[in-house]
């Protein structure tokens, strides 16, 4: 994995380099800031998706919809909240997150903790 944090976020590819709708290939696809799956309508329209609001586009959106009530976002180095939250392509592929830690005073990667 890349394990450089980028230093400005990171535009929107589009395409997605990870699957959000089951496939063990890219089959997300960003449509006016939520996601689509590529293999569902007839092919012309989609018919599945919209619901997910896009990792790049809407980062905060995203995480809300990814998380439930008893977990947050943590730095991995110090287990402390982050704030600024984005998302970040990586050399998988996949995403990953990360926002700014004041306690390490420093962008972080982060991950999902309990509360």
């Amino acid at each position: 994995m890349n394990s450089e944090i980028p230093d400005t976020p990171q535009e929107c590819p589009g395409q997605m380099p990870v699957s959000y709708f089951g496939a063990n290939y890219q089959d997300s696809q960003c449509i006016d800031n939520y996601l689509w799956d590529l293999d569902s309508g007839d092919g012309e329209y989609l018919s599945s998706g919209g619901d997910i609001p896009c990792p790049f586009c809407k980062p905060v959106e995203h995480i809300e919809y990814q998380l439930n009530d008893e977990e947050q976002i943590v730095c991995e180095t110090c287990q402390s909240p982050l704030q600024f939250l984005h998302w970040a392509e990586t050399s998988k592929p996949s995403v990953k997150l990360y926002g700014f830690c004041s306690k390490c005073d420093c962008n972080k990667w982060g991950e999902i903790d309990l509360k």
